[in-house]
């Protein structure tokens, strides 16, 4: 009877996780009904060598994926956005469940993430930031547990070839090869040059991808972007300074959810720092570098940049206030990290 409860409650607890994710992608669709064919053009002109940025260029995972789905849909972006919505709740909700064993914690995880989404209009909705919070819900849960090194490769794979922030699976590994070395633990030493070679590659395939595929800008005006030429990368900081100052001075909402964000790594950080944990430190530092790096090649007001850490946030914050029953620092178990 026992076993039977928990499937029925399992299966009720998804088809509300399904039922979640359904509403955020009508949130979704009626909020850019009215700029789907800017979004479209967005993800096509990178694999035709004319994005709106150079910046862009790189990303080209996310557009051939919507490419492909164009052959069973007339409407790709919308197919894509809904099963990547369904995939990143039901995904958060098992990882959860897995941690912890409850339904209440996954729905209530789950909840927290489509909120934020909904809290975080943006008249821009880039593919490539749906699959970049589904490679950080990934980085995330691989920090919550022992995994062999081939599926770290995996996921730095996928991440490199979507988005520049694959850098911070580099950055991950070095903070856990950190951490490790100080608490005298083996395989200290491989783990960070893993996380230097990996950070490394992720830079130099940006920099090849975005000098060689790029030919000009959709945007009009733009041209061949010879402002960015050579970072390609925006640099928005003086920019940011003065709207933070504005921010504060409006008391506006952003603040408090920046405040959020920021309060939640440190409790990752400060969780795993008392376990010993490599992997939970290395998480919450490398996360806050991505979040930092927004105020630099970002626009703080830009609320789509933080969308991506909806998913990876709450699961953190879970697994660094519940028991681990695996061995604390152990990046894989496999040894080959």
């Amino acid at each position: 009877m026992n076993t039977l409860s928990g499937k029925a409650a399992t299966i009720l607890s998804l088809l509300l996780v399904a039922l979640i994710a359904r509403l955020q992608f009508n949130n979704w669709a009626i909020a850019h009904h009215g700029n789907l064919s800017y979004l479209v053009d967005a993800a096509q002109g990178v694999l035709e060598g004319t994005p709106h940025w150079r910046a862009f260029q790189n990303r080209l995972l996310s557009p051939a994926l919507v490419h492909m789905l164009g052959w069973v849909s007339s409407q790709p972006l919308l197919l894509f956005t809904q099963l990547w919505m369904l995939a990143l709740n039901v995904g958060l909700f098992c990882m959860v469940r897995h941690l912890t064993r409850s339904h209440l914690l996954g729905l209530l995880a789950v909840v927290g993430a489509a909120l934020m989404w909904v809290l975080e209009p943006h008249n821009s909705s880039y593919t490539w930031d749906l699959t970049e919070a589904a490679c950080l819900l990934v980085l995330a849960f691989f920090a919550t547990r022992p995994v062999p090194l081939a599926w770290m490769l995996a996921l730095f794979v996928v991440a490199a070839f979507n988005r520049e922030s694959a850098v911070f699976i580099g950055l991950y590994l070095m903070v856990c090869g950190v951490m490790m070395w100080a608490c005298k633990q083996t395989q200290a030493s491989r783990t960070m040059l893993w996380g230097v070679v990996l950070a490394s590659v992720s830079v130099v395939l940006t920099e090849v991808l975005r000098k060689t595929l790029f030919t000009t800008s959709a945007l009009r005006g733009v041209g061949d972007d010879a402002a960015h030429a050579v970072f390609e990368n925006h640099i928005h900081i003086g920019h940011n300074v003065a709207l933070l100052q504005d921010l504060v001075h409006q008391a506006s909402p952003l603040l408090f959810i920046l405040a959020l964000y920021g309060m939640s790594l440190l409790v990752v950080i400060q969780r795993g720092l008392v376990r010993q944990d490599a992997r939970l430190v290395g998480a919450g530092v490398s996360l806050a570098a991505y979040l930092a790096s927004l105020g630099v090649f970002g626009v703080l007001d830009e609320l789509r940049l933080y969308q991506p850490l909806n998913w990876c946030l709450p699961l953190l914050l879970i697994a660094s206030l519940v028991p681990r029953a695996a061995a604390p620092g152990a990046l894989t178990d496999t040894g080959h990290a």
